[in-house]
């Protein structure tokens, strides 16, 4: 993606990314974590806000102005998490049917961009095909195409 992105933070493992989600208002703290499942070729991405205690929340709406920027750092996480995992699959899993829509006009807004580096899937009712703009998905897919 060519948007603009904030600076992050990787843990050593490419599994833990840290950055601040900043507006006129607000500083938010915000990390995307990669959670291996239990089929150890697939991880869980989750994008939460981390609270001044260190506890993390993946509920808050945080209405920071800023989430172009926001997503666009989250694909540049993807980007890195892949250098180490060209083997993995990502899945997505929106906790709330806005964020699932929300999801979805992002991936579809930025299929053009990100199909020549990740195939993208969707499932509905245990059915997985290739991602289609505008179709209503359950959760989502992210594998790497090696180049």
């Amino acid at each position: 993606m060519d948007l603009e992105f904030y600076p992050f933070y990787a843990d050593d493992d490419r599994l833990y990314f840290d950055f601040l989600s900043v507006s006129p208002e607000r500083t938010i703290r915000k990390a995307v974590i990669f959670t291996p499942l239990s089929a150890h070729e697939v991880f869980n991405l989750a994008l939460v806000d981390v609270r001044p205690d260190g506890s993390i929340c993946d509920k808050t709406i945080s209405n920071n102005g800023d989430l172009e920027k926001v997503m666009a750092t989250v694909f540049q996480c993807v980007a890195q998490f892949f250098e180490s995992y060209p083997w993995a699959d990502i899945y997505l899993q929106a906790n709330t049917p806005a964020r699932n829509r929300l999801y979805r006009i992002i991936i579809s807004k930025e299929l053009s961009r990100i199909k020549k580096y990740y195939e993208i899937y969707g499932t509905i009712d245990s059915v997985t095909e290739t991602f289609e703009p505008g179709k209503e998905y359950h959760h989502y897919i992210i594998k790497s195409i090696s180049i």
